[in-house]
């Protein structure tokens, strides 16, 4: 074991205590890092030139400045640079916590230079870590955040929330971190109600900086799945009016993609394009512009465009933590999927689903989600067997994402889908019901009255055929559902 100075050990006892260390190792830092108004570049160099100076009191002392340079070169995806600096980062002892962390940080960077055996070798260190020491706030944070690297993100939610209430009397700045951490979790693990209070916490806690522009952002993404669309927007129209002045591309581009899906479930088809086409413009390579153009395009029926937006985004730059981009690839192989069941192509669709499905074994969201779609392809490939034991898995699957609306609503979509595909038409009358008692936006409420009316149809009973598809039309958009209502009216007179 490396020898520890009589003072490192004094100043170790203090940084230790309880909520105190995480603000010494994680907010300190990130303040700093945050508030420096020069490039990427020049912080570098000065972490650089700052962790070769004399150290008074041996490796200890330069660990902060060392801990920030491996971040930034991880965040610039410098992967090699940062694995080094965190290899010698872990050598030396410090807070159980704070070694789960850097451990779990160096298998990003590991991962990121290609040496997967070596990257799960050290996430297993990092829980080894945690196990070995007490229960801290940084100790807590670590162990989140593997949770949600393994998809458990119902896990990581529950501790985020456990660290919010242990350090609510500590500064606003920790807890802002720790609630945007936990709303970010709360997305994924279908509970945007939760995602929008955590956010909403964290802008009453006094979020600044980039934290209050993720914080509407968060709020915009909770409030936008509950159903509180205007919300929704005021809370992404504040976020930009933060982040314009800052010439922060990445950040305005990602905001300018939220606009457009906001604008898509206000009924603008027109203004949802023109902001991601603003979103591209802005930076190529975001991919939520891509996602959002992906389904106004599908809704106007321009299949076209939509096969290019999924093709755009398997182009798009990866996600600066590698741990994360088999998933990224996963998300665009499941809109494939989905893309080749709308338009009647089901072995593509297959195909891509089962590609998807490989990294959604741990996501309880995702998985319903996905096993809804293959309910789908399945009635599609006239696989009725099959098709059943999905429904049963789905059905019995769907209380674990009853506080999600939107999730709920995709899974009740597929299911009308399929009614439709496998000639069940109660099935899909059944399915529109729910669907309609979530009170869905007005492209998506056109698309399910034109499905309602189709069933109906099917089933003789023309009155309500009527009904549902004069609905659809009336909505006036600019939809394939709008249209295709319109002429079913005509054909019958």
């Amino acid at each position: 074991m490396n020898h520890i100075p009589y003072p490192t050990i004094a100043i170790a006892l203090v940084v230790v205590a309880g909520a105190y260390e995480y603000y010494v190792w994680t907010v300190l830092p990130r303040r700093y890092s945050t508030g420096y108004t020069g490039s990427d570049d020049e912080l570098i160099a000065k972490l650089e030139r700052l962790i070769k100076l004399p150290a008074l009191l041996g490796s200890f002392s330069r660990l902060p400045a060392r801990l920030l340079l491996a971040h930034k070169y991880l965040f610039t995806r410098r992967y090699a640079e940062g694995a080094a600096q965190y290899k010698l980062a872990v050598s030396v002892p410090m807070p159980h916590g704070l070694l789960a962390d850097t451990q779990r940080k160096l298998a990003e960077c590991l991962e990121g230079c290609g040496k997967h055996d070596e990257a799960v070798a050290l996430t297993e260190k990092a829980q080894s870590s945690i196990n070995a020491g007490p229960s801290t706030p940084t100790s807590m944070i670590a162990q989140a955040k593997l949770l949600y690297n393994k998809q458990d993100f119902a896990g990581a939610v529950a501790i985020y929330e456990t660290v919010s209430e242990q350090i609510a009397g500590a500064t606003g700045e920790e807890n802002v971190q720790v609630l945007i951490h936990a709303s970010t979790s709360a997305i994924q693990a279908a509970r945007p109600d939760k995602a929008a209070a955590f956010a909403e916490q964290a802008i009453a806690a006094g979020a600044s900086g980039k934290y209050l522009v993720l914080a509407y952002s968060m709020a915009a993404t909770g409030r936008e799945n509950l159903g509180d669309i205007d919300k929704a927007l005021d809370y992404t129209e504040k976020a930009l009016d933060c982040v314009r002045p800052t010439g922060d591309s990445t950040e305005l581009s990602r905001l300018l993609a939220k606009l457009a899906g906001i604008r898509r479930n206000l009924g603008d088809m027109r203004g949802s394009l023109e902001a991601a086409v603003q979103a591209i413009q802005v930076n190529p390579k975001e991919r939520q512009a891509y996602v959002q153009a992906y389904f106004t395009h599908l809704l106007a029926g321009d299949f076209a465009a939509a096969q290019h937006d999924i093709d755009q985004l398997r182009g798009c730059e990866p996600s600066i933590l590698p741990g994360q981009r088999a998933r990224e690839t996963a998300i665009v192989d499941m809109l494939a999927a989905s893309y080749y069941a709308e338009i009647g192509e089901p072995d593509r669709a297959l195909a891509a689903h089962t590609a998807a499905m490989e990294q959604f074994k741990n996501d309880a969201m995702m998985s319903i989600h996905g096993r809804s779609l293959k309910v789908w392809i399945a009635a599609q490939l006239g696989r009725f067997d099959d098709m059943d034991a999905l429904i049963s898995q789905v059905e019995g699957a769907f209380p674990s994402i009853s506080h999600s609306r939107g999730s709920l609503m995709d899974n009740f979509a597929y299911l009308m889908a399929a009614g439709l595909a496998a000639k069940r038409y109660d099935f899909v009358l059944k399915y529109h019901d729910k669907y309609m008692e979530l009170k869905p936006y007005s492209g998506w409420r056109a698309r399910a009255m034109l499905r309602a009316g189709d069933a109906h149809a099917a089933l003789g009973d023309t009155i309500r055929a009527r009904q549902c598809w004069q609905e659809s039309a009336d909505a006036n958009l600019d939809t394939l559902a709008c249209r295709t209502a319109a002429e079913r009216l005509g054909g019958i007179g």
